[in-house]
């Protein structure tokens, strides 16, 4: 059974009517199945762009999550593990990684999660793990 929770997600510096919403996906899958699955039915797995962004996603989360959550950051070059890129082609000036990572546990961590605190962890691609899409609105 899949469960999707959304929640709207405001920009307290936008001054325009936009927002986007933000889907939470409570069905594992493993990041390019959860890429796929946000790209399908939404915009794509969730961009954060600033720590603005990251709080109110975390407020908007349900309370007693406690699930590392998808997000759409990922490397693609094992031979530049610093570069790190957004899903939906957004450049990764924001970040918001745990103290202790990104870490590249045997070389192979090139997809990136977050805590329920908004801790980042890089991590294995090929876990299961929910996720968070976001579908962005367009200015009326």
């Amino acid at each position: 059974m899949r469960i999707d929770l959304t929640f709207v997600l405001i920009s307290a510096l936008s001054s325009s009517v936009n927002s986007d919403v933000f889907t939470l996906v409570s069905e594992k899958m493993n990041w390019t199945d959860a890429r796929s699955y946000c790209r399908q039915h939404h915009t794509d797995l969730v961009t954060l762009n600033d720590r603005t962004d990251m709080d109110e996603l975390l407020q908007s989360l349900p309370s007693g999550l406690v699930s590392l959550m998808w997000i759409g950051l990922y490397r693609t070059d094992e031979y530049f593990p610093w570069v790190w890129v957004w899903s939906d082609g957004s450049k990764d000036l924001f970040t918001s990684w745990d103290p202790s990572q990104p870490n590249n546990v045997d070389g192979v961590q090139y997809c990136v999660c977050t805590s329920p605190k908004g801790y980042w962890s890089d991590w294995w691609c090929t876990d299961k793990l929910p996720f968070l899409c976001y579908t962005k609105k367009r200015d009326r």
